[in-house]
């Protein structure tokens, strides 16, 4: 089993996936009331059985710790402790600390799923035994990424060693313990080298209890992110709503705007043409001017510059009627002119000047 210290995880997510689960189902555990907690948990302490010179026989629970035995490494386990405990009591055996060898290596850098099989080569390449020999647990210590180097440390025990005491223990105990190393000083470090979980009818029912937990609590998370995405899509819908409705608005007041522009500027046309004498004039000369059979479809004043459009039966003559005129001067055709179909008349467009000394 490969541990890795907190502050120095990758991101590896075989390495978080168990860190996130167990924090999370200890939060869904403090929404369980006390007294079912106590009556789902049943017994959460562990027997803790140290080998050495002498062999010390510990009860470990939440609440304290407590010495049953301690006999010498020859005497029968069954004498110093008729009670091994019952099946949901979690039996550990560590090793004595001449079981065990650690060591700090220096590794190239890698992900956490890949430390294993790194140091299962490198520890055949330092040692003389085969890695299907041994038992062995890791956690890196530090990560010099510059580098692309690591420092890992590693607690190995020869598997014959191991098997030995668990086989021991296991006739004492009627099942398999867990087996680990000691650790170096109190409160130290002191990974697991083989990890045997407690199964049980209770452990079982805390399990299934504690998935429906999750699952319930798994819905009503993903009931709060639907219901939010409702209430968001619900007040976009609102929102677009409004928009159609304000650009709908702003279109109706613009065209209102330029109709009643459009309508300003026609009810002051005829009175600034009538302000405007020169204007007037111009347009009395021009109706003087041309014959009857001359329509005209439009006329500008341009200063001095005077533009008329219209048709005639003689378009032709008209720029010789122009400049016979005592007001006008440089008469010519703005463009050819153009043959009224089904009409004896033609299309013509005329520019021509007003003279300096006519009234303007």
């Amino acid at each position: 089993m490969i541990r890795t210290e907190t502050g120095s995880l990758g991101t590896d997510l075989r390495t978080l996936a168990p860190a996130f689960l167990a924090w999370w189902l200890g939060e869904l555990g403090r929404l369980v009331p006390a007294a079912w907690r106590r009556a789902l948990q049943g017994s959460t302490g562990r027997l803790v059985v140290e080998l050495g010179p002498l062999v010390v026989v510990r009860r470990v629970t939440p609440d304290r710790e407590q010495v049953v035995a301690r006999l010498a490494a020859g005497d029968g386990l069954v004498a110093a402790l008729a009670d091994p405990g019952d099946g949901e009591t979690a039996l550990e055996v560590r090793l004595a600390p001449e079981q065990v060898l650690r060591r700090r290596l220096d590794l190239p850098l890698t992900r956490d799923r890949d430390l294993r099989p790194l140091l299962s080569f490198e520890l055949e390449r330092r040692t003389p035994l085969a890695a299907a020999d041994l038992h062995f647990a890791a956690r890196v210590l530090a990560r010099d990424r510059p580098r692309r180097r690591m420092t890992v440390e590693v607690v190995l025990a020869k598997r014959a060693t191991v098997d030995a005491a668990s086989t021991a223990i296991e006739a004492w105990a009627g099942r398999t313990p867990s087996v680990a190393a000691p650790a170096e000083q109190p409160g130290g470090w002191a990974p697991m080298l083989v990890e045997r979980r407690t199964r049980s009818p209770a452990s079982t029912r805390r399990r299934q209890l504690l998935a429906g937990l999750t699952c319930l609590a798994t819905l009503l998370l993903i009931g709060l992110v639907l219901a939010d995405a409702g209430r968001r899509a619900a007040e976009t819908a609102a929102l677009q709503a409004q928009l159609v409705a304000a650009e709908a608005a702003a279109r109706a007041t613009r065209d209102l705007q330029l109709k009643a522009a459009t309508l300003a500027a026609e009810r002051r046309f005829l009175p600034e043409q009538r302000r405007d004498r020169s204007a007037a004039a111009a347009i009395d000369a021009v109706a003087r001017v041309l014959p009857d059979d001359t329509w005209l479809t439009g006329l500008t004043l341009d200063g001095a510059l005077v533009r008329i459009q219209g048709t005639s039966a003689a378009a032709d003559r008209l720029i010789q009627a122009i400049d016979a005129a005592p007001e006008f001067t440089d008469a010519r055709f703005a463009a050819p002119l153009i043959k009224v179909q089904n009409a004896a008349s033609e299309r013509f467009d005329i520019t021509f000047r007003r003279r300096s000394g006519a009234p303007r």
